[in-house]
């Protein structure tokens, strides 16, 4: 005989779903924190003159804009982990730890980013963080997926700001039939 699987309601006297919440928006608020640590000072001769600075720092515009790039990346992720995350009624262990995976390549954004800031000009250094970003949407795919067979979300999601509509099934909760139908006026609508 098998255990069953561990699920963790939304609602309930545990943490356990609003931990996997909490670890989550912890993870990406420390990987934007390290893109910016990586930017440094811009070392000048004469402290005071605001040309020598103003030079120094047009030549780091490389990682300035990597920066704010990473910050819109990493801030998109978020948000649609955001709002796929909210639209879960429970996690399970698998969800747990599809999301560490997932959180793995998150953490790891920080310095492909970095990378593309130094050598903005040399290709390997994009497919890089190409390669980075396809393995999170990957990932957010595969949660998506697995709390899907996993009957842990609400008939109608939306993940990655691509809509995911379930036709078929037992009824839907209200707020699910309300984003089905927010999704189909968006989808219909000319």
């Amino acid at each position: 005989m098998t255990e069953p699987k561990r699920r963790y309601q939304r609602e309930g006297t545990g943490l356990s779903f609003e931990r996997v919440a909490f670890f989550t928006d912890a993870v990406f608020a420390i990987a934007l924190t390290l893109i910016v640590v990586g930017i440094g000072i811009p070392a000048i001769a004469d402290r005071e003159s605001g040309k020598a600075l103003f030079d120094a720092l047009v030549d780091q515009r490389a990682e300035l804009i990597s920066f704010f790039v990473g910050v819109a990346v990493i801030g998109f992720y978020w948000t649609s982990h955001h709002w796929s995350f909210d639209d879960l009624e429970a996690v399970d262990t698998g969800y747990v730890w599809w999301t560490v995976v997932y959180l793995a390549f998150v953490a790891f954004l920080p310095f492909p980013i970095r990378v593309v800031g130094t050598y903005d000009d040399n290709p390997v250094a994009w497919c890089f963080l190409a390669l980075n970003l396809a393995f999170v949407s990957g990932m957010e795919t595969l949660l998506l997926a697995h709390s899907q067979q996993a009957d842990l979300r609400a008939m109608a999601t939306f993940a990655a700001g691509i809509g995911f509509l379930h036709l078929s099934g037992p009824q839907p909760s209200t707020r699910a039939a309300a984003q089905r139908e927010r999704f189909l006026d968006i989808m219909l609508t000319p």
